[in-house]
């Protein structure tokens, strides 16, 4: 399970699953049909939903390509999309992912499949305990500290200012290395033609 159950959910935690709930509702999705399409348990989406488990990064990615929403929405309500987006760094909006922490770059961009975050990662984080798979891209830039990636079974290290670009169809996930806290930039990217491939999504 990539989840860490909470002794005292936060309201951040809360928001997370009120919004993964709302979301779900919208779309007319009941939790046996969300969990199929995510490849998550039931039991697994109810306890995120009710705030007593806070989802890994991997969990989140499967949540939003199962509903084709941008993770930022289980963090704060849909955004009207823009043209244009600044972001300050003092004005981005943070979010906690299992115990990674995430900064959004870019919410409300025009392009739903357009998606950066910000990952800050101490040492021993990682993206969860399974691979995930997802339609489209995926750019990692290594801004400080080093990174391991698992794509398809080959390791690729990664230090400060190194980059890696792959099919996200992929298997794959990460894990920090060495004793640094770092930082990368992920982008997340899909076209109406590498979605019209109808990648199966599972772990």
């Amino acid at each position: 399970m990539e989840l860490n159950s909470l002794g005292n959910s936060s309201e951040e935690d809360l928001n997370v699953g009120e919004n993964l709930k709302a979301i779900r509702s919208q779309r007319e999705y009941s939790l046996r049909l969300l969990a199929e399409k995510s490849g998550l348990s039931v039991n697994t989406l109810s306890l995120i939903e009710k705030g007593k488990s806070s989802p890994s990064v991997s969990t989140l990615q499967r949540l939003a390509n199962a509903l084709n929403v941008p993770i930022a929405d289980f963090f704060s309500p849909e955004s009207n999309k823009q043209d244009v987006v600044l972001t300050k760094k003092k004005n981005r909006p943070k979010m906690k992912a299992g115990k990674v922490n995430i900064e959004i770059v870019g919410k409300g961009f025009e392009l739903k499949n357009f998606q950066q975050y910000v990952v800050n990662f101490k040492p021993g984080d990682a993206s969860g305990s399974l691979s995930v798979v997802h339609l489209g891209l995926e750019s990692i830039f290594i801004l400080s500290g080093s990174v391991e990636f698992t794509i398809g079974g080959d390791l690729y290290s990664l230090s400060s200012e190194d980059h890696i670009i792959f099919n996200s169809d992929i298997p794959h996930n990460w894990r920090a290395i060495g004793n640094s806290e770092g930082k990368m930039l992920i982008t997340f990217f899909t076209t109406d033609e590498l979605a019209s491939r109808n990648f199966i999504q599972n772990a």
